[in-house]
């Protein structure tokens, strides 16, 4: 695998599909766990159920609900959407299942992180709810990072370079000299492109037919692989 330039001073990262999954963004990962519990949607109608919530969620600006609750809340506000939500134990089934996945790679990746911190100052910008310092805080993650961007706290979302310039002003860090670690080419990558940051792309070992979005761009299938090419 081929190898980065080492003269970084900061890595940011993604948060959901990035910190909490190898590539696979919480919309992709939702669908089969509902799926398995024997709804018969198809992937749009899901979609469909999904933005709702999310948007639902935003609107609410979150601030201290932790992430096992954030995600009690987007499963309820889906199956809401759906007309389904007095369906016993659904939620609780539905959001366990999902937390603890997120939960087991977030305990492998602590361990990346850790070895990070001794050489780069480190952040997180994500497009998310106004809650992820809290969640962060609560999920041990709060130590490694000396910037978490949460969109609905800064008033912009990825890929606006506005979101990306907050992080790099909180960690005193040229775009030049950071790189940025995300799952999405729409949001992630083509953000940090657009303001000259080098950038690496967490891609889903699943994901098909999405194209990179330049020739320059680092390609890993896990974040395990990233103190692999530094």
């Amino acid at each position: 695998m081929e190898l980065l330039t080492n003269s970084f001073k900061t890595i940011l990262f993604d948060f959901g599909g990035t910190l909490d999954s190898d590539g696979i963004a919480w919309k992709e990962r939702f669908y089969p766990i509902y799926r398995s519990c024997g709804f018969s949607w198809d992937f749009k109608e899901f979609e469909k159920y999904f933005f709702a919530s999310d948007d639902a969620l935003v609107e609410q600006r979150l601030k201290n609900l932790s992430f096992s609750k954030t995600i009690h809340c987007q499963v309820s506000l889906v199956l809401k959407n759906a007309g389904l939500l007095k369906k016993n134990g659904l939620v609780e089934k539905i959001s366990d299942i999902f937390i603890q996945d997120s939960l087991k790679i977030i305990k492998r990746n602590v361990k990346l992180l850790k070895k990070l911190k001794k050489h780069y100052k480190l952040g997180i910008v994500s497009n998310f709810y106004g809650n992820l310092p809290f969640i962060c805080m609560g999920l041990g993650l709060s130590p490694y990072f000396d910037a978490i961007i949460d969109s609905e706290q800064v008033g912009f979302r990825k890929p606006d370079p506005r979101i990306f310039e907050s992080a790099l002003k909180k960690v005193k860090t040229g775009a030049e000299q950071t790189l940025f670690v995300g799952d999405s080419v729409s949001r992630d990558m083509q953000g940090a492109k657009n303001i000259g940051m080098p950038h690496v792309w967490l891609k889903a070992e699943s994901l098909r037919g999405i194209k990179p979005c330049c020739n320059k761009e680092k390609i890993i299938h896990s974040l395990q692989e990233l103190g692999q090419i530094l």
